[in-house]
């Protein structure tokens, strides 16, 4: 069986006091998730070599979470590209083939998927 591991999901209710995020109207729907990950790429590229790192070791998905456009999942896919050609350099092991996704859950999604 597959075991699907979600990136970073700050934001809303889960708050990082380290991260010093903004006060919203609707923290929920906001900065949060994939927009802090794409904003901070020293956080969101350790977790996606991470990630890759443990695909070597089994069946390992990655699902992009809050993702409202098709921009944010080719930023964030443009990063893991970046991540799977630095451990290609560095001779890590990973599954090249690793399955990526998002969970609709944001209504802009639910009205652009296909």
């Amino acid at each position: 069986q597959p075991v699907i591991i979600r990136t970073m999901d700050i934001g809303g209710d889960k708050e990082l006091k380290c991260l010093d995020l903004p006060s919203e109207m609707n923290p929920f729907l906001g900065y949060r998730a994939i927009r802090i990950s794409l904003n901070r790429p020293d956080i969101f590229k350790v977790q996606l070599r991470a990630l890759l790192r443990a695909s070597s070791f089994g069946d390992i998905h990655i699902m992009y979470p809050m993702i409202a456009s098709v921009e944010e999942v080719k930023q964030a896919n443009a990063m893991l590209e970046e991540c799977k050609e630095e451990l290609t350099a560095e001779g890590k092991e990973f599954n090249k083939d690793i399955k990526v996704g998002i969970m609709i859950e944001v209504p802009a999604a639910a009205v652009i998927s296909p």
